[in-house]
């Protein structure tokens, strides 16, 4: 008894070993297949012979993440010199960047609108209401109705501040952005 399960301890081992090898060659394999060229275009080959598919895309994964990762690293740690629009690459060749425009100053500071009191509670002192993200004009227009108002009246309402607001707002009523101040129509 003994020696049977020697026997079958010995044959898992191997089987182990014969299935860690085929899956470090596959995995060099598929490294390989990630070379330009000829060389690349013969691993590939081989990897689709050798690996399953999934395998080939984790490797091919797992490559184009380190990839990613290590440029963007690589990037953060030496940005060059300020102003410039070349660069030397990881392998020294020299990279030209594109101009990149100045950044645009963001939307003015502005205290955002109280909602839950009553209307214009909170707004700033001129009466305008600052746009938060998330926000919508069917939201403000609630928020400054009674809590009983019907939906039919926070309708009529959110109708009254876009004609209010046509110019700020532009074509798209649905489309209000964060920053941008709503006057409050003068029937509300």
């Amino acid at each position: 008894m003994q020696g049977a399960d020697a026997a079958v301890l010995t044959l898992a081992v191997a089987a182990c070993w014969l299935l860690l090898g085929w899956l470090a060659f596959g995995l060099l394999v598929g490294m390989a297949g990630q070379l330009p060229g000829a060389a690349g275009a013969c691993a590939r080959a081989m990897a689709t012979v050798v690996l399953p598919r999934v395998i080939r895309q984790t490797v091919a994964l797992s490559l184009g993440i380190g990839l990613v990762t290590a440029g963007g690293s690589a990037a953060a740690a030496d940005p060059g010199p300020a102003g410039s629009e070349s660069a030397t690459s990881s392998t020294g060749a020299s990279v030209d960047w594109p101009h990149q425009p100045p950044l645009l100053p963001g939307p003015p500071s502005m205290p955002p609108p109280v909602y839950g009191g009553p209307p214009g509670f909170g707004d700033p002192v001129d009466g305008a209401v600052a746009v938060r993200a998330g926000d919508s004009l069917w939201m403000l227009a609630a928020d400054r109705l009674a809590p009983e108002a019907s939906s039919r009246e926070i309708a009529a309402a959110v109708t009254a501040w876009y004609q209010a607001n046509r110019q700020t707002i532009g074509s798209d009523p649905d489309l209000i952005l964060p920053g941008q101040r709503l006057v409050p129509p003068a029937s509300t």
